[in-house]
């Protein structure tokens, strides 16, 4: 991936590779269903935070540890009842809902390294990957790999 028009022209290329995957009969594959309820995970953890807290709070000796998870409980606390918060105002749901009916494929692995360009078209490669999930999911992986890489002129480096 040289520069910014290699980047979008991959991006209208993961959006043609889900587009074309709707018409895809996943019931004979054996593909892994990666969809999950993001809320219950979250409140899990946000459970287990409190509850690890309770724990250190009645500990007779605090090590380390203990003194600083109790000292920034409350801030990671803080973190995930807004990332809960967030998701529950989101399109989450609905983005769920639809993936579920639709039996949405992702390619689990777009990164830059699996689209080949040759002259003026691009290939998407390494298919051996590929689940049931949101599709925004490799949008966000593409966008995060992307964000280590440094750009100059337009150009990524």
């Amino acid at each position: 991936m040289s520069d910014m028009k290699d980047m979008l022209n991959s991006i209208k290329l993961l959006g043609q590779f889900h587009v074309k995957c709707k018409n895809i009969d996943v019931k004979s594959l054996k593909l892994k269903n990666n969809l999950k309820d993001w809320s219950k995970d979250f409140n899990k953890k946000i459970f287990d935070l409190q509850r690890f807290f309770n724990f250190i709070e009645y500990k007779k000796i605090k090590y380390e540890f203990d003194n600083k998870y109790y000292e920034y409980m409350n801030n990671f606390s803080s973190r995930a009842l807004s990332s809960l918060n967030l998701l529950n105002s989101s399109n989450y749901y609905k983005l769920c809902s639809d993936a579920k009916s639709y039996t949405t494929i992702c390619h689990n692995s777009f990164y830059y390294q699996n689209v080949i360009k040759k002259e003026n078209n691009y290939y998407l490669i390494d298919l051996n990957s590929i689940i049931i999930d949101l599709q925004i999911s490799d949008l966000g992986k593409f966008i995060r790999r992307l964000m280590f890489k440094k750009i100059t002129n337009g150009i990524l480096i």
